[in-house]
């Protein structure tokens, strides 16, 4: 009598059976989907070639696209949705000139070769296909073409856009959008910084009323921009620009990352304050007199005293409280210093006491712990006698050990007080001699017991 499967048996069979067929049913789908991409591929480079086709048998005049770098702009379209066979596409089309290095370059930069001040050499157009969903990259192809008259200068100036990010490195693939709405046709150019963070715009018609409004930005970055000048506010930092016949109009702007600032509200005890009200301002200005900060804006802190500040620009803060509240410290030091891409937590203790004193900054910031040093204390209400001064370590063990591997860990105490006659600046000499290094808090306290504290207000250091 024949012997038959047992369930184990026919379970790891139809296990591997149902492996076997699953591979073979991806491996399937994934030939499908390579014909199908084949297929799609060589239909974008037939829309490719016929884009092509139509660019060069334009006049050269003609050549340029709507919102390009070519004034007058064009009726060519930069972006475009069209259908082959059901199948959709985005046609991008670029349209630029070309700053030929046989006679030297716009920048001055070949050796050998005189500055050419006049970068329009001949034109290069590129059109590029891209999917709709993910602007995956199906077809690219470009052309130049050169016009028939030599290049002149023309009644017309050049517009020449340096973009840096912040730490004045040139920023590539900025987005710049320049705008003119006065000449006719106006200026509506849309375009994006090359390998230099540069973008040259030749032939623009003239303008000297400051007319030229400049914009730069990168996908979830900081914008910049020049600032129109209004019968209000005449004083821009970055005036729009004028372009002069046969001259190079300059403009640098700065882009980078975004960042953040989380900023807790405490009393000197330390306790998270609700419904404070916070100014935040920025250091850079837009105006000036009036002033007009780039970001200025108030806020209340919430029931755990936070205010949490997401994607604003790299810059230097200043805090002020509103009534009836006072800056008694900021840590870190304020302006609070905000790095492209950085996230800075701020701790901001506030007092309503006038007479209370407060403090802005300590100098110098860092101490060697080889020699005593004299440190000078800036701020308000600094008691003229009996003032005292009391440096702690920021993370002391419990119980606190002295010493700590050879370092004194131990609180230290300013000796020879002394404090200007404002009760502005506060100076006191500290032995600093085999002191551990690490931040170290600063409390300064009256007679009358009112203090002031600086959470990592020094650093000491080892020589």
């Amino acid at each position: 009598m024949p012997k038959g499967f047992t369930l184990p048996e026919v379970l790891i069979d139809l296990v591997l059976f149902s492996a076997i067929a699953i591979a073979i049913f991806s491996s399937l789908i994934f030939l499908q989907r390579s014909i199908n991409l084949a297929k799609i591929k060589i239909q974008a480079v037939e829309l490719a070639n016929q884009k092509i086709e139509e660019l060069r048998n334009l006049p050269y005049d003609s050549l340029s696209t709507e919102h390009g770098t070519i004034y007058p702009a064009g009726q060519i379209a930069d972006t475009e949705n069209l259908d082959l066979g059901n199948t959709p596409f985005v046609v991008q089309t670029t349209i630029k000139y070309v700053d030929d290095p046989y006679d030297g370059n716009f920048s001055g930069t070949i050796p050998g070769k005189p500055q050419d001040f006049y970068p329009y050499d001949y034109k290069k157009a590129e059109v590029k296909i891209t999917t709709p969903q993910d602007l995956t990259v199906l077809a690219q192809l470009s052309t130049n073409v050169s016009g028939k008259a030599s290049e002149t200068s023309g009644n017309s100036g050049i517009l020449s856009i340096k973009v840096l990010n912040s730490h004045g490195q040139p920023k590539a693939s900025a987005q710049v959008v320049v705008t003119n709405s006065f000449p006719n046709p106006p200026v509506d150019i849309h375009t994006f910084t090359d390998s230099l963070g540069l973008v040259v715009i030749p032939i623009l018609p003239p303008d000297s009323s400051n007319h030229y409004h400049v914009t730069a930005t990168a996908p979830g970055e900081s914008t910049d921009s020049t600032n129109p000048i209004t019968a209000q506010l005449r004083h821009p930092v970055q005036p729009d620009l004028n372009v002069l016949v046969q001259q190079v109009t300059n403009q640098t702007l700065s882009v980078d990352a975004l960042a953040n600032i989380n900023i807790t509200i405490k009393d000197l005890s330390d306790t998270p304050l609700p419904n404070v009200p916070i100014t935040v301002t920025s250091n850079k200005l837009l105006y000036t007199n009036p002033t007009v900060y780039k970001y200025q804006q108030t806020f209340n802190s919430n029931a755990g005293g936070n205010i949490s500040l997401a994607a604003i620009e790299w810059d230097s803060y200043s805090l002020t409280p509103g009534n009836p509240y006072i800056i008694s410290s900021v840590s870190p030091y304020q302006p609070i210093p905000l790095e492209a891409g950085s996230t800075v937590n701020a701790d901001v203790f506030v007092t309503t006491s006038t007479t209370a004193p407060t403090f802005l900054k300590t100098e110098p910031l860092t101490a060697p712990n080889n020699a005593p040093l004299t440190l000078t204390f800036t701020g308000a209400n600094f008691a003229l006698t009996g003032a005292s001064v009391t440096l702690a370590y920021e993370v002391p063990p419990t119980p606190t050990p002295t010493p700590i591997g050879g370092y004194d860990a131990g609180d230290t105490l300013g000796t020879e007080v002394t404090v200007t006659p404002d009760r502005t600046q506060l100076f006191a000499t500290f032995d600093f001699i085999n002191k551990m290094p690490g931040s170290w808090s600063i409390r300064i306290t009256n007679p009358n017991g009112e203090f002031v504290k600086q959470p990592k207000g020094i650093t000491i250091t080892i020589p």
